[in-house]
């Protein structure tokens, strides 16, 4: 919702069959997209960060050809993995961990290089990551530590589990 209200479009990473990005502008356009295909990749981009157009790939099925968008070329884009709920074979529900991140680097196809993104995307990643902290958790799981954000730690008040590497 703060990318959204910061001017943002979310954009899911789905196979079209066209060479066009289909555009998030609201907070239910998002959910009624992860539910209705369920999408689970977003790329976030923004006009004040925004350098190249996206390049497409395409791949053939039965004949027809069906398009998707190349990570790390153009953009540059924020990425968010925001993965669905896993229900194990007892029944139990399990919270596999995402991430909201950017490239150190991506491709821009309009200079033929690889380039580095602007300091505009770095900045909204550092505030929404902020603002994950401030209502989220940190737990310490092998060598990493990960934020558990306030719908995790509802869905854990609900009686699910963090998937791995945090034990049952």
């Amino acid at each position: 919702a703060d990318l959204l209200a910061a001017g943002c479009v979310l954009i899911p990473d789905e196979i079209s069959e066209q060479p066009e990005a289909r555009e998030i502008h609201s907070l239910e356009a998002f959910r009624g997209c992860r539910s209705e295909k369920k999408v689970s990749l977003f790329f976030v981009i923004s006009k004040e960060w925004g350098i190249a157009p996206f390049e497409w790939g395409n791949v053939d099925k039965n004949g027809v050809k069906h398009y998707f968008i190349r990570q790390k070329s153009g953009g540059p884009t924020l990425d968010i993995f925001a993965p669905f709920l896993l229900e194990e074979a007892d029944g139990s529900v399990t919270i596999p961990h995402g991430f909201i991140a950017y490239h150190a680097t991506f491709w821009n196809p309009l200079t033929n290089r690889s380039e580095k993104p602007p300091s505009e995307l770095k900045a909204i990643h550092k505030r929404i990551v902020e603002g994950l902290r401030s209502e989220g958790e940190q737990l310490r799981a092998e060598k990493r530590t990960y934020l558990v954000a306030k719908g995790a730690k509802d869905n854990l008040r609900a009686g699910c589990s963090l998937g791995p590497p945090f034990v049952k």
